[in-house]
């Protein structure tokens, strides 16, 4: 039986289209939707059928690393942008308040 992992490479490809349009609560929804889809697709016996499932389910798991992280970056940079908002907006109070 061979797998094929059109489906999953292609919804692996809607969240990291999320993920680039900065839509994060849709890109989890949709990273939902690919776990269960790659549970329900990829068995131990699947992987054990064939190298070609192996070097495929390998290939997801790159994508994945990648994905994780770049959304990583991003995190730091929302972090890093947001305390930086913050502080400015206690700089902007504090001289109101003078």
């Amino acid at each position: 039986m061979s797998v094929s992992f059109t489906e999953i490479e292609a919804s692996l490809e809607a969240v990291d289209a999320a993920c680039q349009a900065g839509e994060l609560e849709e890109a989890q929804r949709l990273f939902k939707h690919f776990d269960e889809q790659l549970r329900a697709t990829l068995t131990q016996e699947m992987l054990a059928e064939s190298q070609a499932t192996q070097q495929a389910a390998i290939s997801l798991f790159n994508h994945i690393q990648t994905l994780s992280g770049a959304l990583q970056q991003s995190k730091v940079s929302v972090a890093k942008e947001l305390s930086q908002f913050v502080g400015n907006q206690k700089k902007i109070k504090a001289y109101k308040n003078t």
